[in-house]
């Protein structure tokens, strides 16, 4: 029997939570579907940290959550709150919440389960030996954020923040970056060199998250608020140009081309600009509202401000001094490589030849992230059909950089970055994404679900299919020869042109489980090449 709020604890196990607390932390861990992130996050017990649950178990909660409309969060409490020796308490979810950014959650279970005042300390967690209530190496007491992590600064309302962080950075041995967590959730990035007086105060009503505590939270190495050399455009401009960022479509003369998670994204012409004269673009407008989308925009424009490839979408220009952040890109004629797959444009199938120099295409896009003259490599961690654009001569562009992280490379051997966060689309995912591993072969992964895709012509992920996912699918029905199901929509002589045998050779080779059994994307390059 569930529980009257009052008397909700600490120690309280999550499935005694009444439906009056439940309901609304499961509908806030829906939002972007943030449940994933924590389940993903969950250990087996308090002495094994691996992790308890795979990325096909997330799919079958994911399915329950379709099938019954129920919450995903709401089935995970009935799941992961009946399972093991140790039963789950308020005090994991908390931890596991604040570990993983999930920051509004993790402020409703302090503040209305809780009552509020919770004092925590992340570091005892993170080494599995906290008990019952404990000091805080970083609390909030009377709306003072203290911070006990050196170096030692206090922050307190009409104090001189500005000296105080000042300080802070001189001391710090990294660039000072902190988010502030906004009541909608959201993340706010900000450079406490540059603040105004109103956004350091509006960090004493959140949690600071210290520039010394890497391991627990997924702090980029290198990223400032906006170090970038590319031109900013202001909002009222790209309304002009986007007619007022208009919703009719623009196959009926509107400016919306698409839609995804985090936004829309519009047609526009520059005239004159940047000395481009009736130059197409396209205006991606992201939702403040949504999770991480601050950070996700900085990261795009921090990272775009230094590659430049070919096959990598070139990001423009951006805005972000208006109702919603904007990232301006060349506008590509023939969609994305996922639309064109799926016959959704009235466009004609992709020949062979065409859909072999994509995947060629696309592969030295990768391959330059994964190799450009960085410290690390760039691992771009969604690498998929609707982030391959195609522009009017069908050469491909990887776009879609906000999710781009420095990862491991070189050989196996080497280390490996660690993220507590689970991004990614699901039907791309490498099963070691689930445990927060992020190196050069999840791109590959991904990328070989793509190679299926340009093959059969198949989604990604269908609930019409007996296995939804595409890799089992392939596997349950191709014994070793692909070309009973090749894309029918191209004739089977045209596919004899391209050695359909050895792409799908590759494929295999790339969705390997194991990482280190799969190539590099540099000899997946060689081996596509070699087709030609």
């Amino acid at each position: 029997m569930a529980l009257p709020s009052s008397s909700v604890k600490m120690n309280t196990e999550i499935r005694f939570l009444p439906p009056s607390l439940r309901l609304p932390l499961a509908q806030i861990l829906s939002a972007e579907d943030q449940w994933k992130v924590l389940m993903a996050a969950i250990p087996r017990s308090k002495e094994d940290k691996t992790n308890k649950y795979t990325t096909d178990h997330v799919r079958l909660i994911e399915q329950a959550s379709q099938r019954t409309g129920k919450p995903g969060m709401d089935i995970l409490i009935d799941e992961w709150g009946t399972s093991g020796k140790a039963r789950p308490t308020v005090e994991d979810l908390l931890k596991l919440c604040y570990e993983e950014d999930l920051i509004r959650a993790a402020d409703f279970v302090r503040n209305d389960i809780l009552g509020g005042d919770v004092m925590f300390d992340l570091n005892n967690w993170q080494n599995g030996s906290s008990e019952g209530e404990v000091t805080s190496q970083i609390s909030i007491q009377n709306n003072v954020i203290v911070n006990k992590t050196p170096p030692y600064v206090n922050f307190a309302v009409n104090k001189n923040l500005h000296e105080d962080v000042t300080r802070l950075v001189s001391d710090s041995p990294v660039d000072v970056l902190r988010a502030v967590i906004e009541p909608t959730g959201t993340r706010k990035m900000v450079d406490f060199r540059t603040a105004t007086q109103e956004q350091l105060n509006e960090c004493l009503s959140s949690l600071l998250i210290s520039a010394h505590d890497q391991s627990i939270r997924d702090i980029p190495e290198d990223i400032s608020l906006i170090q970038s050399t590319l031109p900013q455009f202001s909002y009222s401009f790209l309304q002009t140009i986007t007619n007022n960022f208009s919703d009719i479509p623009y196959s009926r003369g509107g400016s919306r081309i698409g839609e995804g998670a985090f936004g829309s994204v519009y047609f526009g012409r520059l005239s004159g600009q940047l000395g481009l004269e009736n130059k197409a673009i396209a205006v991606k407008r992201l939702n403040r509202g949504t999770v991480k989308v601050e950070e996700q925009f900085n990261y795009e424009v921090e990272v775009m401000g230094y590659v430049e490839h070919p096959n990598l979408l070139r990001l423009i220009a951006y805005s972000n001094d208006g109702d919603e952040l904007c990232l301006l890109y060349p506008f590509m004629e023939n969609g994305s490589l996922e639309e064109r797959l799926a016959l959704v444009t009235g466009k004609p199938p992709l020949l062979p030849m065409q859909r072999l120099k994509i995947a060629y295409g696309a592969s030295e896009g990768i391959k330059y992230l994964h190799n450009s003259s960085h410290t690390k490599p760039l691992v771009h961690r969604d690498i998929k059909t609707a982030n391959i654009l195609l522009d009017g001569q069908l050469e491909p562009k990887i776009g879609d950089f906000g999710l781009v992280r420095l990862g491991s490379g070189g050989t196996d051997g080497g280390m490996t970055c660690m993220t507590t966060t689970v991004m990614g689309t699901t039907a791309y995912m490498a099963p070691e994404a689930v445990r927060g591993v992020v190196s050069v072969k999840m791109d590959v992964f991904s990328f070989g679900v793509v190679l299926l895709e340009l093959l059969t012509g198949l989604m990604p992920w269908d609930e019409n299919r007996e296995n939804t996912d595409l890799i089992t699918h392939i596997q349950e029905v191709v014994d070793s020869d692909i070309h009973p199901h090749l894309d029918q929509a191209v004739p089977l002589a045209e596919w004899r042109q391209v050695s359909p045998q050895a792409i799908y050779d590759q494929a295999q080779a790339c969705i390997e489980l194991r990482k280190n059994k799969r190539p590099f994307i540099n000899s997946v390059c060689e081996a596509l090449y070699s087709l030609f």
